[in-house]
């Protein structure tokens, strides 16, 4: 059971004072239980998925369906579409796809706050651009590498085609049709789809905060 208060959470804030631009708004609040940043789209159980489904992108598209069908979303002239953390890694991959849904009668916008992940390396003193930088003890020790990086090369230059399945559809096509067949993970990485994403956003991201781990 989610707690009412959650909706008090940033540009979700009701509270004119606090949040004067948006508090009028409809407000809807997505909760993440899927663990893969409202990316996957995988809605069978298989042995290639662990048994699990990894769906946030599916949930997240009938959430949508049933707001247009019940409450009206498809008569708005304005959303905004918002999170942090793992919900802001959702905004970046799903906007487009809202503002798709919804047609081009209704403007969609993004907020991300929190969401870019992963960073691009320094090219010049580190991995290629395409990676993550290096971690901290092989960046300090004048090595190069991470863990991803290390998974890449065990595997000859790629990661399982099986993980790309998660995520069917909702990739950005001119983005895999720029990167090689074995290197389509790239586009699941911020750093390399924004510049891909069509509609407005707004990025919040601070150098220092609660969401970040190791």
């Amino acid at each position: 059971m989610w707690e009412p208060s959650i909706l008090g959470d940033r540009l979700l804030d009701g509270n004119c004072n606090k949040n004067p631009d948006f508090c009028d708004g409809t407000a809807v609040h997505v909760p993440y239980c899927t663990s893969d940043a409202h990316m996957g789209n995988n809605t069978e159980l298989s042995d290639d998925t662990w048994g699990l489904y990894f769906d946030g992108h599916a949930n997240f598209a009938a959430i949508v369906d049933h707001l247009i069908a019940t409450f009206g979303l498809g008569d708005a002239t304005h959303v905004l579409l918002t999170g942090g953390s793992a919900g802001s890694i959702g905004v970046y991959f799903n906007v487009d796809w809202l503002a798709d849904r919804l047609g081009s009668d209704v403007t969609v916008k993004g907020v991300p706050n929190a969401g870019w992940f992963n960073p691009g390396s320094l090219s010049d003193n580190d991995l290629d651009g395409i990676f993550a930088p290096s971690d901290y003890d092989r960046f300090t020790a004048g090595e190069k590498g991470n863990l991803f990086w290390d998974s890449i090369q065990l595997l000859n230059g790629t990661i399982a085609p099986d993980t790309r399945k998660l995520k069917e559809g909702l990739l950005n096509k001119d983005c895999l049709a720029y990167y090689a067949p074995n290197e389509w993970w790239a586009c699941a990485s911020v750093h390399i789809a924004y510049r891909y994403i069509e509609s407005p956003l707004f990025n919040i991201h601070s150098q220092y905060g609660k969401f970040g781990s190791t």
